[in-house]
């Protein structure tokens, strides 16, 4: 499926037009027979990369697959056959993490007499071939959360011992693997859920979610869960790392059945230093955003989800100025929201999705994207994932996203004076109407001019209704690379000003 943009320009009058849609929607049928589960990563070249679970009625096995979304290609390769497990589809089987270029899949696998072990392997950079790890000291453990560091390799907080202590785990640049115990429960208590992320290069920022037997401690009746924080700085010798309790954050509830508060916890540390995290609570099925500052002591806590949402949907992602993302299920389909300035926008259901397990993720420009998985058993799944705001211009400058991405420009910053130049030039003596526009480099042709990304074409019109781009009607007059930005086309008019009553040009953008 392809947008069109369109940046309609004259000497006198400026009128836009877009072809209006939500979504720049990609979909890809797998061959398997089902799928469930979905996490996704942006990788700094813009690549986007989706994990994903394969399996079907007639599988023995299960494969965790990760398919490599990159303008219009996708290409789906096994990472491992995972054994059985009665929870395939839970959140937490499996997470995709990394920074920069470094992209990591880890993931919880199940042996025969039901014993646990994480694994962990490299996906990006890299091919088609993956080597697998064994993540150090997470042999009995379920729940666990990975956060790959600025060195390029993962910390992985998990439970051990039935749940009754967590520890985190440290990949090093040998190929080595360190744990260090960080957590133990008290008595009749067991840890429910994790979340991990950092920042700072060394700092970690860890929450966990646990659940104390009352009656069984004698201290009342019941089950009481709580959401606790904690942050270390990592040291030279990883034995030693140690959390340090920041405080019990937004949640401490007492319930007559065994259930943990928070479900499919979420967390990252924003560019503007605020530590986010979401949820689903138990209690009534609400998603929360809750927020924690740098010195760790306002603490807010936002409803974004109406009571029943589904958590396999709550996550969240950061932007840029400020902007935090966050996705919920409802009964007509995912939907999203954007918290900026103490408050959230109004829900927007993504009617044109049909997956019930999707990620969240923005890209390198901020962009948020939405993306999963179709958890049928009978039928081939499909990939579908996209952006709401390629169709939206974002900050006020009179481009939507989509166009500010082909003309090289920030789709989050006024910056109108990085769009195509529009204006009048002689040649031969006469004047024409021209346009100058930074593009991709690396493209074939004079006019239209196509990348590997889009197709440019400059256009002109003598009414504003019939367009021609015929080398007849339009000339290229030249063609020069600026280094690290991308490549700039001057195209003019055949005809000089005056020849017609009228005269109006436009760039054309089409994604390939």
């Amino acid at each position: 499926m392809k947008i069109t943009g369109w940046l309609p320009v004259l000497a006198l009058l400026v009128i836009l037009a877009a072809k209006a849609r939500a979504f720049d929607w990609t979909t890809w049928e797998s061959p398997f027979e089902g799928a469930t589960g979905s996490e996704m990563h942006f990788v700094e070249d813009g690549r986007l990369l989706l994990l994903y679970l394969e399996h079907g009625p007639s599988a023995p096995s299960r494969t965790l697959m990760l398919a490599t979304y990159d303008r219009g290609s996708i290409i789906s390769v096994p990472v491992d056959v995972v054994g059985p497990t009665d929870r395939s589809s839970d959140a937490h089987q499996f997470r995709l993490v990394g920074h920069g270029p470094d992209c990591w899949a880890v993931w919880r696998t199940e042996a025969s007499d039901g014993s646990n072990s994480l694994r962990a392997a490299r996906v990006a950079p890299g091919g088609s071939s993956f080597a697998i790890e064994t993540v150090a000291g997470s042999d009995t453990g379920y729940d666990f959360d990975a956060y790959v560091a600025e060195d390029g390799f993962p910390r992985v907080f998990h439970t051990v011992l039935n749940a009754s202590s967590a520890s985190i785990s440290r990949r090093r640049s040998d190929g080595n693997w360190e744990t260090a115990p960080v957590l133990a429960t008290p008595p009749n208590t067991y840890i429910s859920d994790l979340a991990l992320t950092g920042h700072g290069g060394t700092t970690l920022e860890a929450i966990a979610c646990s659940v104390e037997n009352l009656t069984a401690s004698g201290t009342g009746s019941g089950y009481r869960s709580i959401l606790d924080h904690y942050r270390a700085v990592e040291p030279s010798d990883w034995s030693t790392l140690s959390l340090t309790w920041g405080g019990q954050l937004w949640e401490n509830e007492t319930y007559p059945q065994n259930r943990s508060i928070a479900t499919n916890l979420r967390t990252r540390w924003t560019p503007d230093g605020i530590l986010a995290a979401t949820y689903s609570r138990w209690l009534d099925g609400t998603a929360v955003l809750a927020l924690l500052d740098s010195g760790y002591l306002e603490r807010q806590k936002y409803y974004f989800g109406a009571a029943g949402t589904t958590a396999a949907g709550t996550n969240l992602a950061c932007g840029d100025q400020g902007r935090i993302f966050v996705t919920y299920d409802t009964s007509g389909g995912p939907a999203y929201r954007i918290w900026q300035d103490g408050s959230f926008s109004a829900t927007e259901v993504v009617e044109e999705l049909t997956i019930q397990a999707f990620a969240l993720e923005t890209d390198v420009h901020g962009f948020p994207w939405i993306g999963g998985v179709q958890t049928s058993l009978v039928a081939s799944p499909t990939l579908q994932f996209g952006t709401p705001e390629l169709n939206t211009d974002v900050d006020g400058d009179g481009l939507i996203g989509f166009l500010e991405e082909a003309f090289h420009s920030n789709p989050l910053v006024y910056d109108p004076q990085n769009h195509p130049i529009i204006g009048t030039d002689e040649f031969g003596g006469q004047t024409y109407l021209t346009v100058a526009y930074l593009g991709d480099s690396g493209g074939t042709g004079e006019n239209p001019y196509t990348t590997s990304q889009y197709i440019y074409a400059v256009e002109v019109s003598p009414d504003l209704d019939e367009w021609s781009s015929d080398p007849a009607d339009v000339v290229h007059e030249d063609r020069f690379t600026i280094s690290g930005r991308g490549t700039v086309n001057v195209v003019r008019s055949a005809l000089p000003l005056g020849s017609l009553a009228g005269q109006y040009i436009r760039v054309r953008v089409v994604a390939r």
